[in-house]
């Protein structure tokens, strides 16, 4: 019985899939900071007694926070699905 030399193995899908380039656009990532941000901002803003942008950020922090928490199980679904499919 021979062994085949290891330079002539051809790579299967899924380490083809594995080396695949990902987008470096992530919403995920951008809310997440946008979040941080404005939450941030409305500490600020409420050290600098400035009631109303303290709001208006911390109602835009919420809003945020719920855009991201939407994309992250938007992602993880969409994942869970797509390796259920493979099987």
């Amino acid at each position: 019985m021979t062994i085949s030399a290891i330079s002539n193995a051809q790579p299967t899908q899924a380490q083809v899939k594995n080396t695949q380039k990902h987008s470096y656009f992530n919403p995920a990532n951008i809310t997440g900071y946008a979040t941080l941000a404005s939450g941030v901002g409305s500490v600020i803003a409420i050290k600098n007694k400035s009631f109303k942008w303290h709001k208006y950020l911390a109602y835009a922090s919420g809003a945020l926070a719920l855009v991201h928490i939407g994309l992250i199980e938007w992602f993880h679904n969409k994942k869970k699905n797509s390796n259920n499919n493979v099987n």
